[in-house]
């Protein structure tokens, strides 16, 4: 069996153990949190009949953004929500001519989680997330990259997308794997491929800073190093208490998390606790930061809560597979192999059909010395589902550890299709069992 450090090191090459990447959401995670706050607009002449249709998105309880093109020239407006209820604009709020933005009010909406407003430039390259109603297509969501920054002559400074975006996208949230819109969609070329715009994020927080939820607004500046406090013991970072919606304290440890200020991000983490204890989001989000400060200072303190925090967010919400896999992570680098084994064995009494749990038990199994007992579970993630990486990983593993080196191979070149990067990794390992050329 291997040592706890072996142990890390694989996880960490199979992407379930990357410092600094437990900030970010899952694209079906951060999907299924976001999307309850993205409305489709749509506008009707003084004749009552429909004149057109849009996206928008909540920034506050009362409060929706979207492009002013969308509701130009209508004489009342709408808001569908993601459950299908239907609001009635109340008014224009205030306008941005130039960055072609409208803020809506509406009645208050005491159950939306208004989403957050990045304050940073986002990176070329970053990942984002388009939600709205493109073609009057209600809940429809595309992804892809930051691709270039633009200067237009009427809308300013532009954010260039690859998420693809038709009629009836305008107004639509562009967010980042945070959760933080960076943009609002506007415009897209016809003639061009995955040519598609953005106004940034920081037109929005002009139009009405003092009423919409900043990502990071709140957050203490103290500059106190990790050396200062006890890694998982009480931080003495002054706090904002006066928030009452957890959410808004996932949001702002979000955004410490994934500037590294791992205390301040887990005093956040520990109000959006408190503010409700049964809410699995804010447990996980503990367990991310317990995650880090492990990873960092690998204390018993920070293992034994984040061992605690994941075992809360599953129990919680036992079918969550994120959480689960978090639980039997965490038992696996603490060498506890049956706790972690028993975790992955009931997730597959529960949902037969998620591949992640055969993956991860194969992997339990073979970091536990039963190699062959660990093939039938790769094969049966590969056979649930034919791109699921971790699963050409582990068969690749059995193949080596079995010296079947064609078979190994095999398997490598069909890895290769699926994840180029991983396929390196694995690569490398049968180089060093078989010294021969491939």
């Amino acid at each position: 069996m291997l040592t706890r450090k072996g142990i890390v090191i694989r996880l960490a090459i199979l992407g379930f153990l990357t410092t600094g990447s437990f900030a970010q959401s899952s694209i079906p995670e951060l999907i299924s949190r976001v999307q309850p706050s993205v409305v489709k607009i749509e506008t009707f002449d003084r004749q009552g009949k429909p004149s057109g249709s849009g996206s928008g998105f909540f920034v506050g309880k009362e409060s929706i953004i979207t492009n002013k093109h969308v509701i130009d020239g209508a004489s009342r407006a709408t808001a569908r929500l993601d459950n299908g209820s239907i609001i009635s604009v109340l008014r224009i709020e205030s306008s941005d001519e130039f960055g072609d933005l409208s803020l809506l009010k509406v009645p208050r909406m005491e159950k939306i989680v208004p989403i957050p407003i990045s304050k940073f430039a986002p990176k070329v390259g970053e990942q984002v997330v388009v939600i709205g109603s493109p073609l009057g297509l209600d809940g429809s969501v595309t992804n892809g990259i930051v691709s270039a920054f633009r200067q237009s002559s009427k809308l300013g400074n532009l954010i260039q997308i690859t998420a693809p975006i038709s009629p009836g996208s305008s107004g639509s949230p562009v967010i980042n794997t945070l959760g933080h819109v960076i943009g609002v969609a506007t415009s897209y070329l016809e003639n061009g491929q995955n040519l598609n715009f953005a106004i940034s994020s920081d037109r929005i927080i002009k139009l009405w800073q003092s009423q919409i939820v900043i990502a990071g607004e709140g957050v203490p500046t103290s500059k106190l190093s990790e050396n200062d406090v006890d890694a998982c013991g009480k931080s003495p970072y002054p706090y904002d208490t006066s928030l009452s919606d957890p959410w808004d304290y996932i949001f702002k440890g979000q955004d410490l998390l994934s500037a590294g200020r791992l205390s301040e991000a887990k005093e956040a983490f520990k109000r959006a606790v408190n503010r409700n204890p049964a809410m699995p989001e804010a447990q996980f989000s503990l367990w991310k930061v317990y995650s880090e400060l492990w990873y960092k200072h690998k204390t018993t303190d920070c293992y034994e809560k984040m061992v605690v925090s994941a075992r809360q967010a599953m129990n919680l919400r036992p079918k969550e597979q994120q959480f689960r896999s978090a639980l039997a992570l965490s038992l696996m680098v603490g060498e506890n192999m049956n706790g972690a084994e028993k975790v992955l064995r009931d997730g597959i009494q529960l949902s037969p059909k998620d591949p992640e749990n055969y993956s991860l038990l194969g992997e339990c199994l073979f970091l536990s010395g039963r190699q062959e007992d660990s093939f039938s579970y790769f094969e049966k993630a590969r056979k649930l589902d034919s791109k699921h990486s971790n699963a050409y990983v582990g068969l690749v593993r059995v193949y080596i550890y079995r010296k079947d080196k064609a078979k190994a191979i095999e398997i490598l070149k069909e890895l290769e299709k699926i994840d180029a990067e991983k396929a390196l990794v694995v690569e490398k390992e049968i180089i060093a069992t078989f010294p021969n050329k491939l």
